[in-house]
């Protein structure tokens, strides 16, 4: 799925434009049989020449789906084309023309029509349930919010926030806004952003639940991914694993959701199983590996294979240089192997971004943050980083 053109050359649309070719993305996303490729690599392809061949390679696709978006007033043309990569023969077009009250039914349209002309038998997919379509208006405050957070920013989070806040004054029934909103908030409290959010972290916590509470009414994968990662802080590891089921069952080619089972696997104890969702995940987004190279060096690290964690450790930091967690994880492993100088080095760029982020400095007490079910877990990662160099105690 190319990101689809704004043929109204105004900036401040271009956010409809992506919107509706996500929106399509996670449609196409939640049928098993369609193997769709993450936004974010699509996606990284947007306002550049696209050379489909190289698409093809890059992304390991077949089929490419690429569209144009006009809006003028209360009118929008959307014109969508499946195309063979190696080909570059379309295999099918088709142009949706109407107001743009007419959009939710036209997305649900080009999900069923791309389904058919790959020849799969929609008569098999569970058919999305049927909520009533949001307002226009609100639908276009949506995407805007859902672009600032899909950047993963705090400052960016803040900006998503604010308009999904006034999305659900707008439409107190856009159960979507609460998944996002439990995502930012949950965001805020685990990576230590609840200030950029104007909270505490006990705040960014508690309004975690209570969207995740609103959302569940009617869940997105997000909610379920979300509630995974929650539930597995709280010790709920059976749950958690449950919520990473469902995420799954709603979004079965989901690379984020596939990650979410990973993790669950790998805080339950099982490393060597995990590994198995996390290539999977990263298999749908090949040009964004940071996090998923850096969730199977923690796999592979606790599975006692440190030369492999050590490999794509470093390809992850390599991505995600500002990413303190690799950076630990790293040391974790450079201190099994005896590689004390190394280990060293990378305990000194954890302090320091930990620092510039106005975090507090980590410390071997830190580890038992961890929600890790089996005890043995958290022994190995504080007994790496303590031959790393990391003072203080697990106790």
């Amino acid at each position: 799925m190319l990101p689809f053109e704004n043929l109204n050359r105004d900036p401040a649309q271009d956010h409809i434009a992506r919107g509706i070719a996500t929106d399509l993305i996670i449609d196409l996303s939640g049928v098993e049989a369609a193997s769709v490729v993450a936004r974010s690599s699509s996606f990284r392809y947007e306002g550049r020449p696209v050379d489909l061949q190289e698409v093809a390679d890059l992304l390991g696709v077949k089929y490419v789906v690429d569209g144009t978006v006009l809006r003028v007033a209360d009118n929008i043309r959307v014109n969508v084309s499946l195309i063979d990569a190696r080909s570059e023969r379309q295999v099918w077009a088709s142009r949706f023309d109407g107001n743009t009250a007419e959009l939710f039914q036209f997305q649900n349209q080009m999900a069923t029509k791309v389904l058919e002309a790959l020849k799969i038998n929609i008569a098999q997919v569970e058919p999305p349930v049927q909520r009533p379509p949001p307002d226009f208006a609100v639908t276009d405050v949506f995407y805007e919010a859902r672009e600032s957070y899909f950047r993963d920013d705090p400052g960016q989070l803040a900006t998503a926030r604010r308009l999904l806040e006034q999305i659900l004054q707008a439409d107190p029934g856009f159960k979507a806004a609460h998944a996002y909103l439990a995502a930012i908030f949950w965001a805020g409290f685990d990576e230590e952003w609840f200030s950029r959010l104007g909270l505490d972290s006990q705040q960014s916590l508690e309004l975690a639940w209570r969207h995740l509470e609103a959302s569940l009414e009617d869940p997105l994968p997000l909610t379920y991914q979300v509630q995974a990662r929650m539930l597995a802080w709280e010790g709920d590891f059976g749950a958690a694993l449950q919520a990473a089921e469902n995420a799954l069952r709603l979004g079965p080619n989901d690379p984020v959701g596939r990650l979410t089972m990973g993790m669950m696997l790998i805080y339950t104890g099982k490393p060597e199983e995990a590994l198995r969702f996390v290539e999977r995940a990263a298999g749908s987004d090949p040009l964004n590996l940071g996090d998923y190279l850096f969730w199977e060096g923690m796999a592979r690290y606790l599975a006692g294979d440190f030369s492999g964690a050590e490999r794509v450790l470093r390809q992850s930091v390599e991505i995600n240089k500002t990413d303190d967690w690799g950076h630990l994880i790293l040391a974790a492993v450079l201190g099994q192997q005896g590689k004390g100088s190394d280990a060293q080095q990378a305990l000194e760029v954890v302090q320091s971004l930990r620092q510039d982020a106005g975090a507090s400095v980590y410390g071997l007490r830190d580890v038992k943050y961890w929600p890790f079910q089996r005890e043995a877990d958290g022994r190995r990662l504080c007994d790496g980083l303590a031959k790393a160099g990391l003072p203080g105690s697990c106790e």
